[in-house]
């Protein structure tokens, strides 16, 4: 028979077994975009497409440029980049200074995934 001293001793060692951190893991997603470009030369084309989107970007914000349409999209896939032990004030306060418009949308307990529930 356990002594109560030794059922709190397990329970502590459960809930520190179970304790879940939060990270934050920032990713890199690519793609490959196609564009058809009517020009003279190959070297024209890219050009007009590299500061057509410098513009769509807002290099130059003296603009009035139209966005520019793909012609094809393939997702080359994602790349883990760097991954950090936050706390969830931290989280918080980075959901809300990076997304303030999204936070009713997206409150963050709904961004948090759970890796352990697979």
């Amino acid at each position: 028979m356990m002594t109560k001293a030794k059922k709190k001793a397990s329970k502590t060692k459960n809930v520190r077994k179970s304790r879940s951190q939060l990270f934050r893991v920032d990713t890199n997603s690519a793609f490959q975009l196609s564009y058809l470009i009517e020009a003279k030369t190959a070297d024209d084309a890219a050009t007009w497409v590299e500061l057509h989107l410098r513009a769509q970007c807002g290099a130059n914000q003296n603009n009035n440029v139209e966005p520019m349409d793909e012609w094809q999209q393939k997702w080359l896939g994602e790349r883990v980049v760097e991954v950090e032990n936050i706390t969830l004030k931290q989280a918080k306060r980075e959901h809300v200074k990076k997304n303030p418009n999204l936070w009713n949308f997206a409150p963050l307990p709904k961004c948090i995934i759970n890796a352990q529930k697979g």
